[in-house]
């Protein structure tokens, strides 16, 4: 380090980064906030009854990037209900005949119990002709996904900010 003669400062102090270090290392944040804005899913249940037992539902799970679609028939349908999973998180499930399908994923917010008793009503009330449910999940994975992305991308730009101050 050389003196310089006639500043306020006794030296000179001139730092180097790599820019790839850089962004290695604010990397990781900002994948995580990514992955979580594309797993988030807003999942929806609409069904129609035509008669007693005809008609049909849609399961409908919509992410950033895509959309999945799985049709129940009504004389499959038997109803929802709450299911308990690990480290106290809870899930809605539809009942088939065929088994079990979960509507949305499990997570500890949220009063599930509401969603389960529409479901079944609509299964034991045969003069309800229409049921639409969903649960929204996107507000999690797009609140904190983003804040992920906004500290990783703040982190390298700080980096590399502090470069010319």
């Amino acid at each position: 380090m050389k003196k310089i003669e006639g500043t306020p400062y006794a030296e000179l102090k001139i730092q180097t980064s790599n820019i790839w270090v850089d962004l290695l290392s604010s990397l990781p944040l900002i994948v995580v906030g990514l992955f979580l804005v594309l797993i988030s899913a807003n999942t929806t249940l609409i069904c129609q009854r035509i008669e007693t037992k005809q008609g049909n539902c849609k399961l409908t799970e919509s992410k950033l990037w895509a959309s999945r679609s799985q049709e129940i028939s009504l004389d499959d349908l038997q109803g929802g209900k709450v299911v308990q999973k690990r480290k106290g998180s809870s899930q809605v499930v539809v009942l088939t005949k065929t088994g079990e399908i979960p509507l949305g994923n499990a997570t500890r917010w949220g009063d599930k119990n509401p969603i389960a008793n529409q479901i079944n009503s609509f299964v034991k009330h045969t003069d309800i002709k229409s049921l639409n449910v969903s649960q929204d999940d996107r507000w999690f994975g797009w609140i904190f996904g983003g804040i992920f992305v906004l500290s990783g991308v703040l982190k390298y730009v700080w980096q590399r900010e502090k470069l010319y101050l």
